[in-house]
């Protein structure tokens, strides 16, 4: 009787320590975070429209939208302005997108995309007026604004430049 009972009790533990093995195994390899997601925890995409000034000479050139966008903007600081379309060489109009990272705190800084949205050349060296970021739902959660920078290294050669993120 005995032998009986302590051949079952090895073939017990064996089992116990094979599984424990195995669930071992498993678990290392297995993250919690790789499988599930909280419900409504996710990044924000926001977007915005704004005036980038400043610019020397590269803005948008007859574009409508852009003198009115700054005619209006003059006007909510209490100045009257008659910009006619063919005077906006230095501002341009632009949209902003940037995403809200999971889990951010109020006070957090982003990092935008600017984008002109009429024929500017270029964007280098404007300043973005203070622009409201929105969602889908139409509620303000950032305010961008500041000077325009270009990610990347400059290159130089001979009388002319580029500008990049370019890998040696």
């Amino acid at each position: 009787m005995k032998s009986k009972y302590s051949i079952f009790c090895m073939f017990l533990l064996r089992g116990f320590i094979f599984l424990g093995t195995v669930f071992s195994l498993n678990s290392a390899e297995l993250r919690l975070k790789d499988i599930a997601r909280i419900e409504g925890v996710r990044e924000n995409q926001i977007t915005g429209y704004g005036i980038v000034v400043g610019l020397p000479g590269t803005g948008d050139s007859k574009t409508p939208f852009t003198s009115e966008s700054m005619k209006n903007y003059l006007k909510n600081l209490g100045v009257e302005a008659n910009l006619k379309p063919d005077q906006t060489r230095n501002i341009a109009s632009v949209l902003i997108t940037a995403t809200i990272p999971t889990y951010s705190r109020k006070g957090d800084k982003l990092n935008v995309v600017v984008s002109s949205i009429g024929d500017a050349k270029s964007l280098e060296g404007g300043v973005l007026l203070q622009s409201p970021l929105k969602t889908a739902g139409d509620k303000t959660y950032a305010v961008a604004s500041g000077v325009i920078s270009f990610g990347g290294r400059q290159e130089q050669e001979r009388g002319s430049s580029s500008r990049g993120n370019k890998k040696r």
